[in-house]
């Protein structure tokens, strides 16, 4: 238990002193995906990627600081990212042109979402994502 505070304090302690804030964006996996976005009924914003996309790169301060901003769990809000070099099986689901592709599912539904394929500046990211966050889909 020593050993993992230890991780922890350091980490948080390079993290911040680099200029990070800690982001409230979780990492899926074949493991957890479904059980994730069933539980995120106000919304799940998936950012699928993979660690050499330049666009995907660009855009991960943003993403991270929307996240960090909208995610909720009172309102069942959840920012993800899916490495597509990991998470074949996922990425071939729901990646059907390039990276980055962000979904936003909606009522906990793998089959009722909304995608957004290539980069997106902090402006259109925040504009666009806001928008389908705030629709009711059924």
């Amino acid at each position: 238990m020593r050993l993992f505070a230890k991780i922890i304090i350091v980490t948080t302690s390079v993290y911040t002193t680099l200029g990070g804030k800690p982001s409230n964006v979780e990492q899926l996996t074949k493991a957890n995906f479904s059980e994730r976005i069933k539980w995120a009924t106000g919304g799940a914003v998936v950012e699928y990627r993979t660690p050499w996309c330049g666009g995907c790169q660009m855009m991960e301060k943003s993403f991270n600081d929307l996240a960090n901003r909208l995610s909720s769990t009172a309102k069942r809000i959840m920012f993800a990212t899916v490495n597509c070099d990991e998470e074949a099986a996922i990425c071939s689901r729901f990646v059907t042109v390039g990276y980055p592709t962000i979904v936003v599912y909606h009522n906990g539904s793998e089959s009722n979402f909304k995608r957004f394929v290539g980069y997106l500046d902090k402006k259109e990211l925040d504009e666009e994502v806001g928008k389908e966050l705030e629709r009711k889909k059924v």
